[in-house]
């Protein structure tokens, strides 16, 4: 991803009670007492935990393939 899009990789890993507590505080202070969109969710911090691989064989075709709002 990082040669597609010309930004580094990060190379640092943040403990997950770290980013945890954050993304707690973060959501709670900013989403409920400002009324702001938080920068991290809790629901984004489990996400990241997960291993999640693509595989661009599988995605060759999805842009040949035409939406039903194209057909005539």
């Amino acid at each position: 991803m990082s040669e597609i899009t010309g930004i580094p990789s990060p190379t640092m890993k943040i403990p997950f009670a770290v980013a945890a507590t954050y993304a707690f505080f973060e959501e709670w202070i900013t989403g409920r007492i400002r009324g702001r969109e938080p920068r991290a969710t809790l629901e984004e911090v489990r996400m990241g935990r997960k291993k999640m691989y693509a595989q661009p064989t599988r995605n060759r075709n999805w842009a040949s393939v035409s939406s039903p709002s194209t057909q005539p």
